[in-house]
This record gives structure tokens, C-alpha cells and sequence, in this order.
């Protein structure tokens, strides 16, 4: 089965934010990997691609940007929507590879796909952990 996308292209809205800007979906956006659906709702929050400081080069806003929403959205759920609507809980790897097959369908260079999926393996852990918490209290 290859990814699906409905909502393309991403319509954001500039929302604020001090240190690192902050931004709403316009209108909401959907992505069918093979774990499963990830629907993003019209008006979600999302601070797009977070990467550190040190990787100057390294735009947060381009080809990615849609993946990225995805992500974030897998991160702060945790799960994906099976058949029936059902939530289905996924793995932080599993959010992880979501966001890797996203990129590559949207034509981001494999090259450039699998060094911000390296580093998102490398540097989701604390988020991923801070989200399951509030899920769980």
C-alpha cells in the first residue's frame, strides 16, 4: 500500500511564540502510512520541525514541513486510526518510521529524509516520554 495525503498543500498560520515560532493548521491535514491513518484536525498547534541549534543549515520550514506536522501530531497521541475508527496505540518508532515514509512521499531527497529521521531517533526520546505522562496522569 503506498502513503496516501489529503489536505495538500499545508495551509499554517503563524500563531507566536518568543523563542520558536508556533503554528496552527489552516485546515486539517491526513496521511495513510501503513500503520495507519494520522488525521490532523483543522486549527492544531504544532512548532513544525524541531531541530537543534547546531544544525544552522538546516531549514524547519520546506518539502518536510507537512511530515513533520504528522509527526508531531503521532508524538502528541500516540496512536494511529485502524480500521472503524478504532486508536491504535503506536510506538515511538513506529511515529518515527510514519515520519520517514512521509517525507519520502512528498519527494524530500532520501538522503536528507534519513538524516532528520536519525535525528528525531536520536532526540525524540524526552518529548515522546513527556507526552506519554500527561496521557497517563
Amino acid at each position: 500500500m503506498g502513503a496516501k495525503w489529503v489536505g495538500l498543500p499545508l495551509g499554517l498560520e503563524l500563531v507566536g511564540g518568543l523563542r520558536k515560532a508556533i503554528w496552527r493548521t489552516a485546515r486539517g491535514l491526513t496521511f495513510l502510512s501503513k500503520h495507519g491513518l494520522c488525521n490532523v484536525p483543522a486549527r492544531w498547534v504544532t512548532d513544525l520541525t524541531s531541530i537543534p541549534w547546531w544544525l544552522v543549515w538546516k531549514r524547519r520550514e520546506g518539502d518536510h514541513t507537512p511530515a513533520s506536522v504528522i509527526h508531531d501530531w503521532c508524538y502528541a497521541k500516540g496512536y494511529v486510526i485502524g480500521g472503524f475508527d478504532d486508536k491504535v496505540p503506536i510506538t515511538r518508532k513506529q511515529a518515527d518510521r510514519i515520519y520517514l515514509a512521509a517525507m519520502l512521499s512528498l519527494g524530500v531527497r532520501p538522503r536528507v529524509a534519513k538524516l532528520i529521521y536519525r535525528g528525531v531517533r536520536l532526540g525524540g526520546l524526552l518529548v515522546w516520554r513527556r507526552y506519554r505522562r500527561r496521557d497517563s496522569g
